[in-house]
C-alpha cells in the first residue's frame, strides 16, 4: 500500500510540473517544423473472409391437394309459429251480459213449464252452469185412462281450465212419471187394473268426469279420456246401471310432403251394462278400438281407420267395420260435399228405449244393434251467414234393430190377452233401411231466424212385416222473433208422419 501512495504521488507531481511548463511555453511564440522522415502506406490486415459463394437454401415445402365436398345431410326445420292475439274490437255501446235467466210458462191441457239456469265463469279459470227444468201435463184425453206426465231434472256442471288441460266434470238427476194410458175402459168393462199398475216413474242419476288436453301445437299428444256412470230404474223393480270408459290419442305428424296435416290416433270405449227386472239379471260389456289417420290436401279432409269391437254377452264375438269419410271444400266456407262409410255397435238399452217410448213394459228383451255398414253422402251450403242448408243420404244394413209391439199383460191362462194393450214391448229383426235427412235455417239479422226441416225413412225387413212404431217421416219447423232485444217471441211445429201397429187380434 505504501509503494502504491508513492506512485501515485509521484505521478501527482510530475503532471503538476508538466502543466507548469507548458502554460509557460505558451508565452512563447509558436514554431513547430515538421520533416517527414519516409513514405507511409496504410495496410488493411486479413480479415476471416467466406471463401465460397453463398447460396440461399430455401426450404422444402410439400403441397397437399385438398377435394372439398359439401356434407349431404339436409337438417330438417321446424317452423312454429306464435299464436296471434285477437283482436279486441271495442263497441261504444256496451252489450249487457246475463248469467242468469228464469221462464215461467203455461199451456194447454193444464201444462206448467219451468226453465231456471246460471252460470257463472271467469276467463281462463273455470265455468259453472246449473239447470232446473220442469214439464207436465195434469188434463186427460177424453174417454181414455187418465194421462198425465211429467219431466223434472237439475244439471250442474263444471269446467276447470288449467295451462294444457280442461277438467270436465258433471252431475244429473232426472225424474220422469207417465200412465198407461192407452186405451178406453169402457171398451173392457170385465177388466179392472189396479192404478198401481198404470202408473209408472223412472229415475235417474248421472255422473260424469272428463280430462281432455288443451295443446295449440299439433305435434303434441293431443289426449282425451272420459268416464260416464249412471243408475236408471223404474217404479216395477226394473233398473239398470251403466259404466261406459273412452278414451282418444292422437299426434302430428309429417308422413307425407304432399299433405297439409297429418294426425295418427286411436280411440276406442268400453261400455259395461248390468240390467236387472222381475225375471233375469244380466251383465255384458263391449270393449272396442279404432286406430285412425286424418290428414288434408288442399279443399280435401278425410279420415281412415278400422274400428274393432268386442262383444261379450252369453258368449264373445269379435267384429270390425270400415271408418272412412271424406269432405271437399268446394268453396271454401260456402259449399262444401261429403261422403263416407262406417259400422259399429249399439247397446239398445232400457235407458234408451224409454226415452224414445216410456210406455215400454219393465219387462222387455235388450238387445245390441250391429250396423253392419253405412253409406252415405251429402252436401252443406252457407250464404254470408244468412242462409245454410245441410242434406245427407244415405243406405245401411243392420242385425237386430230393435222395434215395438202392443202387447197386454193381462192374459187367461192359454195366453190369450184379455186386457187392452196398452204397453209395449220389444221386437229385434234383421235387415237395411234407406234415409235422408235435410235441414235449412235462414237469417234476416239478429232479431229474425226461421229453421225447417225433415226425415225420412224406408226400411227392408226380414221377418217383420213393417218397422213397427218407427216413423217413417219427421218434419219440424220454426222460428223466431225478438223484439229490440227484449222480448223473444218463438214457435216450432212438429210433424210426425205415417207409423205402423201390429194387431195381434
Amino acid at each position: 500500500m505504501s509503494l502504491l501512495k508513492n506512485i501515485f504521488v509521484a505521478i501527482f507531481i510530475l503532471s503538476i510540473f508538466s502543466n507548469l511548463n507548458a502554460q509557460e511555453n505558451k508565452k512563447d511564440k509558436h514554431n513547430e517544423q515538421v520533416t517527414i522522415v519516409g513514405s507511409y502506406e496504410p495496410k488493411i490486415n486479413d480479415a476471416f473472409k467466406i471463401n465460397t459463394k453463398p447460396v440461399l437454401i430455401e426450404p422444402e415445402v410439400q403441397h397437399t391437394e385438398f377435394v372439398f365436398k359439401l356434407p349431404n345431410i339436409k337438417e330438417s326445420t321446424n317452423i312454429e309459429l306464435n299464436s296471434i292475439k285477437a283482436v279486441d274490437l271495442r263497441n261504444r255501446n256496451k252489450t249487457d251480459l246475463y248469467n242468469s235467466f228464469f221462464k215461467v210458462g203455461f199451456g194447454s191441457r193444464l201444462s206448467p213449464y219451468i226453465d231456471f239456469y246460471h252460470s257463472k265463469n271467469k276467463k281462463g279459470d273455470y265455468n259453472f252452469i246449473a239447470n232446473f227444468y220442469h214439464y207436465s201435463s195434469f188434463n186427460n184425453i177424453p174417454d181414455y185412462s187418465p194421462s198425465p206426465f211429467s219431466n223434472t231434472s237439475e244439471v250442474v256442471t263444471y269446467q276447470k281450465f288449467l295451462d294444457n288441460h280442461i277438467l270436465d266434470l258433471g252431475i244429473k238427476f232426472g225424474l220422469k212419471t207417465n200412465r198407461y194410458y192407452g186405451y178406453i175402459p169402457d171398451d173392457f168393462p170385465t177388466v179392472t187394473i189396479p192404478d198401481n199398475e198404470l202408473k209408472q216413474m223412472f229415475n235417474l242419476i248421472q255422473a260424469n268426469v272428463g280430462f281432455s288436453s288443451n295443446y295449440k301445437r299439433k305435434n303434441k299428444l293431443h289426449h282425451e279420456i272420459g268416464l260416464t256412470a249412471y243408475y236408471y230404474f223404474d217404479r216395477h223393480k226394473t233398473s239398470e246401471m251403466n259404466t261406459k270408459f273412452n278414451f282418444d290419442l292422437h299426434k302430428g305428424f309429417d308422413v307425407v310432403d304432399v299433405l297439409d296435416y297429418q294426425n295418427l290416433g286411436i280411440k276406442g270405449v268400453f261400455d259395461f251394462y248390468s240390467n236387472s227386472d222381475s225375471l233375469v239379471n244380466s251383465s255384458e260389456f263391449y270393449f272396442g278400438v279404432t286406430p285412425y289417420f286424418t290428414a288434408n290436401y288442399g279443399a280435401f279432409n278425410f279420415n281412415a281407420g278400422i274400428n274393432l269391437g268386442l262383444l261379450n254377452t252369453n258368449n264373445s264375438t269379435f267384429h270390425f267395420w270400415p271408418d272412412v269419410e271424406v269432405q271437399m271444400n268446394v268453396v271454401p266456407e260456402i259449399f262444401t260435399i261429403f261422403a263416407g262409410i262406417k259400422g259399429g255397435m249399439e247397446k239398445q238399452s232400457y235407458f234408451s228405449l224409454t226415452e224414445e217410448n216410456p210406455y215400454l213394459s219393465s219387462v222387455s228383451q235388450l238387445k245390441w244393434m250391429n250396423e253392419k255398414i253405412n253409406v252415405f253422402g251429402g252436401l252443406k251450403l252457407s250464404i254470408a251467414q244468412i242462409a245454410g242448408f245441410q242434406i245427407k243420404t244415405g243406405w245401411r244394413t243392420f242385425e237386430d234393430m230393435g222395434f215395438f209391439i202392443n202387447t197386454s199383460e193381462y192374459q187367461t191362462p192359454a195366453q190369450i190377452p184379455v186386457g187392452p194393450l196398452n204397453k209395449f214391448t220389444t221386437a229385434f229383426d234383421d235387415g237395411n233401411e234407406f234415409y235422408t235427412e235435410a235441414s235449412i235455417s235462414i237469417s234476416a239479422g239478429k232479431q229474425f231466424k226461421i229453421n225447417l226441416g225433415g226425415e225420412y225413412h224406408t226400411y227392408s225387413l226380414d221377418s217383420l212385416k213393417q218397422a213397427y212404431h218407427k216413423p217413417l217421416a219427421k218434419a219440424f219447423v220454426g222460428g223466431s222473433y225478438n223484439f229490440a232485444d227484449k222480448v223473444k217471441f218463438s214457435l216450432e211445429m212438429i210433424f210426425n208422419g205415417k207409423r205402423y201397429a201390429l194387431n195381434t187380434n
